[in-house]
């Protein structure tokens, strides 16, 4: 398999309306994270 390879990364695409969060399942448990955009008010 070739290894994919980009000039330039990709655009990053927030939608400031959403709400992200991701989670992270390893042997001890699961981690789940709240991901906040750059430009939110805290």
């Amino acid at each position: 398999m070739a290894i994919k390879q980009w000039n330039n990364p990709p655009s990053i695409q927030i939608d400031m309306q959403k709400h992200y969060v991701a989670s992270i399942v390893t042997a001890k448990g699961t981690i789940k994270l709240e991901l906040y955009s750059p430009h939110q008010k805290l």
